[in-house]
C-alpha cells in the first residue's frame, strides 16, 4: 500500500474515531421553569403554635388539627424540694404521646411557676437533678422535639428573675451555663436548646458548651428597642445583633412571641425581622392585638393579599421546585440525569429532622426505587435561596415512571408528616409529590426519553 493511501485510511480512521467521540459526548437536554404558589401549606413543624401545660395533656388531641407546633410546658413550682413525682413525669410521656399521634412538633420548657412568684430550688443541683429527670421522658421523643427551651430560672423560665440570677454579672452567668451544660449532658445530641437572647449564646459558644445546637425563642418579639432586654449585648447594637443573628444562626429554628402592640409590629418591619430572626415559630394567641391588625392589614407589594396570611405562609420552611431538567446521551439513552432547583421562600432553614428522598414510581403508584439526597445546604437555605439536587436513573425497557421528591423525617413517615411542596399542579400522594414523567422513547433517536412534568400530564 502506497503512502498516500495509507495516510487516507489513517485520517479515515481518525475521523471515524473524533464522529464515535463526538455522537459519545452529544446529549439531549429538556428544562422547565416552575413558580411558587400562594397557598397556605399546613406543613409539618412550623406555623402558630398554641401553650399546653403537662398537665392538660388530653387537650392536645382537640387542637393539634389546628396547629403543627406546640408549646408544652411543665411546672415543677410544687417540686422546689424534692424528685419530680413519677406521677407527674407519666403526665409529661403522655403529653409528649398526643402531641406525636396528632402529628404536632413540640418546643418545650419547664419552669418553677409561670409566673412573677416563682419558687425556685435553694441550690442548682437540685435544678440539674431535674434537668436529667426530664431528659429520660423527652429523649425518645426526639425526632418530634423542635426544641428545648433551657427554661427553668427566673420567672416563667424564661432567665430573668429569681434567685439564680441575682448578684453580679459573673453569678448569673454561672448560674445559666451550668444548666445548659446539664442539658448538653444529658439531652440526645440531634436536639436543639433555645435561649432568651444572642448574648447567651455567644457566652456558651466561647466555652464549647452546646456547640450548633443553640438556637432563640424571643419572648418579646418586636416590643421595645432591645425587646425588653434580648438585644442587651453593650458592645453590639441593634442592627448589629439582628445581623449577628442573620449570619451566625442561619441554620437554626428560632421562635417566640409578641407581647405588646407598637410601631415595630407594622408588617413590613415584622417580615424584614423574622427574615433576619429565621423566625420558624409564633405564638397564636399572644399578642392578638397584633395579629388582628395583621389580619385587617394588606401586605405591601403581595398583590392585595393580608399582613397576616403572607407573614403566615413564611413562618419556617417553605421548599418549592424552582427548575428542573432531565438530560441523556444520545448513545446511552437508558441513563438519565434529573437535577432540580429547590427554592425555600420561608423564614427559616429546613429543620435538621427532615430528610430529602427522590423516588421512582410506576403507573400504578408502586415506589420502585427511593434515593435519599444528602445536600448540606438544604438545611441552611432560607428567604428565597435556592440549591439543585442531582439525581441518575436507569430507565425501565417498558414501564413509564414518575419521579416524586418527599421531604419528610424518614422514608416510612405517614402523609401527616412530609412536606408539600408550594407549586401548583405537582400530584400529592401518600408524603410524595410528583413532578416529573419519563420514559423511553424508542420511536425518537434525536429525543430518546419521553418527559413531562405533572402539570402538563
Amino acid at each position: 500500500m502506497s503512502k498516500k493511501w495509507k495516510a487516507a485510511v489513517l485520517l479515515l480512521v481518525v475521523l471515524a474515531l473524533a464522529a464515535a467521540f463526538a455522537f459519545s459526548r452529544l446529549r439531549w437536554e429538556k428544562s422547565w421553569t416552575f413558580s411558587e404558589s400562594v397557598r397556605t401549606l399546613r406543613n409539618p413543624a412550623r406555623g402558630f403554635y398554641i401553650q399546653v401545660d403537662s398537665t392538660r395533656w388530653q387537650k392536645i388531641e382537640k387542637i393539634s388539627g389546628d396547629v403543627r407546633v406546640i408549646l408544652l410546658t411543665l411546672d415543677l413550682r410544687d417540686f422546689a424540694e424534692q424528685a419530680i413525682p413519677d406521677e407527674t413525669l407519666q403526665e409529661l410521656e403522655q403529653a409528649l404521646s398526643a402531641a406525636e399521634q396528632g402529628h404536632a412538633a413540640v418546643v418545650f420548657r419547664a419552669a418553677y411557676g409561670f409566673d412573677e412568684a416563682v419558687r425556685e430550688p435553694d441550690d442548682l443541683e437540685t435544678v440539674g437533678a431535674h434537668i436529667a429527670q426530664i431528659a429520660q421522658v423527652l429523649n425518645p421523643h426526639a425526632q418530634n422535639l423542635l426544641a428545648v427551651q433551657a427554661g427553668l430560672l427566673g420567672e416563667y423560665g424564661e432567665w430573668h428573675g429569681g434567685h439564680f440570677l441575682q448578684g453580679d454579672e459573673s453569678a448569673q452567668r454561672t448560674s445559666r451555663l451550668y444548666v445548659l451544660q446539664q442539658w448538653e449532658a444529658v439531652l440526645e445530641q440531634q436536639i436543639p436548646v433555645a435561649v432568651r437572647r444572642p448574648r447567651f449564646v455567644r457566652e456558651a459558644q466561647k466555652q464549647g458548651i452546646l456547640t450548633g445546637r443553640l438556637c432563640l425563642h424571643n419572648d418579646a418579639l418586636l416590643s421595645t428597642d432591645s425587646d425588653m432586654g434580648t438585644y442587651d449585648d453593650p458592645e453590639m447594637s441593634f442592627s448589629e445583633e439582628l445581623q449577628w443573628v442573620d449570619e451566625q444562626l442561619a441554620d437554626q429554628y428560632n421562635g417566640g412571641e409578641m407581647p405588646s402592640p407598637g410601631a415595630r409590629n407594622e408588617p413590613e418591619n415584622a417580615h424584614a425581622e423574622f427574615q433576619r430572626l429565621h423566625i420558624g415559630y409564633l405564638n397564636q394567641m399572644y399578642n392578638q392585638e397584633i395579629l388582628d391588625s395583621w389580619r385587617e392589614s394588606e401586605m405591601p407589594g403581595a398583590g392585595g393579599e393580608s399582613a397576616f396570611s403572607f407573614i403566615e405562609r413564611h413562618l419556617g420552611y417553605r421548599f418549592s421546585v424552582s427548575g428542573a431538567s432531565v438530560s441523556a446521551r444520545l448513545c446511552k439513552p437508558d441513563t438519565v440525569q434529573v437535577h432540580l432547583t429547590l427554592k425555600n421562600s420561608g423564614y427559616a432553614a429546613l429543620p435538621a429532622g427532615f430528610h430529602l428522598y427522590l423516588l421512582t414510581e410506576d403507573s400504578a403508584g408502586t415506589v420502585g426505587e427511593a434515593y435519599e439526597i444528602q445536600h448540606p445546604q438544604l438545611h441552611q437555605i432560607s428567604n428565597g435561596q435556592e440549591c439543585e439536587v442531582s439525581l441518575e436513573l436507569q430507565l425501565d425497557d417498558v414501564q413509564p415512571c414518575s419521579l416524586s421528591l418527599q421531604i419528610s423525617p424518614d422514608l416510612s413517615s405517614p402523609e401527616e408528616d412530609c412536606v408539600i411542596l408550594a407549586n401548583d399542579g405537582f400530584g400529592w400522594e401518600s408524603g410524595r409529590n410528583r413532578i416529573l414523567q419519563l420514559w423511553k422513547n424508542e420511536d425518537s433517536f434525536w429525543e430518546p426519553v419521553g418527559v413531562k412534568t405533572e402539570q402538563d400530564a
